[in-house]
């Protein structure tokens, strides 16, 4: 543990209850005004903490907070996105209906863009 500790209460905002910041031979610990004896104590405990697991010298603090409560954090779930179709191009689906017309019809498909007699009429079916 630390060899000093010094302790200051000062309005903090709402949402916070303590602040904990390295200082030279030791740590500086900020209290909320705001909170009564019992709360500050679980505050300063808190605190007191983060001091002696090492909080400093890591990163995130998600994962800091959560096992100073005492909490246990869901493991992140990978999922890979489904992946997206993509849409043929107009000129593809326009040979695709050709194609299709020409079977349902009995035609040469090479013939049939040669002729295109019932252009409409394959585009545009009654």
């Amino acid at each position: 543990m630390a060899d000093d500790i010094y302790v200051y209460i000062i309005d903090l905002p709402r949402h916070v209850d303590e602040i904990v910041t390295p200082c030279v031979g030791g740590f500086t610990v900020y209290l909320a005004s705001r909170l009564d004896e019992k709360h500050r104590l679980e505050a300063y405990r808190h605190a007191l903490k983060h001091i002696e697991d090492g909080d400093f010298d890591r990163d995130n603090v998600q994962y800091i907070e959560a096992k100073v409560r005492g909490l246990v954090l869901p493991q992140p779930v990978i999922t890979q996105a489904k992946p997206r179709r993509k849409r043929k191009p107009k000129w593809l689906r326009m040979m695709d209906a050709r194609y299709e017309y020409c079977e349902e019809h009995g035609l040469d498909p090479i013939e049939y863009a040669l002729d295109r007699r019932d252009f409409l009429a394959m585009y545009y079916p009654e």
